[in-house]
């Protein structure tokens, strides 16, 4: 499988169904699409962030046990714009309130443990 970079420019949700593995099995659709400022994201959502033009807070709504989305980012930016994760249904990310990154060109897999949200 493979992505058109193309597409990733003008923030179009690319879905593609030959998502496999992610962790201990899950499959399912990815909605992939780019983000440069406050945004909610969901379950099974892929999203590359640009912080390029600043610092902004993405809001996670992961509120089941299982649910996970993946967190890119795209520029390499965090490190001097940090992109601040944020929960929409009251559960700690790492034991706190919000998850600042700040290390360029990470790929974070966040998930609903049952108790928090953890990070990878």
């Amino acid at each position: 499988m493979s992505y058109n970079p193309k597409n990733w420019s003008t923030g179009e949700v690319i879905e593609s169904t030959e998502l496999n593995n992610i962790e201990n099995g899950i499959a399912g659709v990815l909605s992939t699409q780019i983000v440069s400022s406050a945004t909610v994201v969901g379950h099974k959502s892929h999203t590359l962030t640009n912080t390029s033009g600043g610092s902004f807070t993405l809001t996670v709504d992961l509120p089941d046990p299982g649910d996970w989305c993946i967190v890119v980012d795209l520029p390499g930016t965090w490190e001097d714009s940090n992109l601040t994760i944020d929960e929409n249904s009251g559960n700690n990310i790492q034991g706190d309130s919000t998850f600042i990154c700040d290390v360029n060109r990470y790929m974070l897999f966040l998930y609903n443990n049952g108790t928090e949200i953890k990070v990878r």
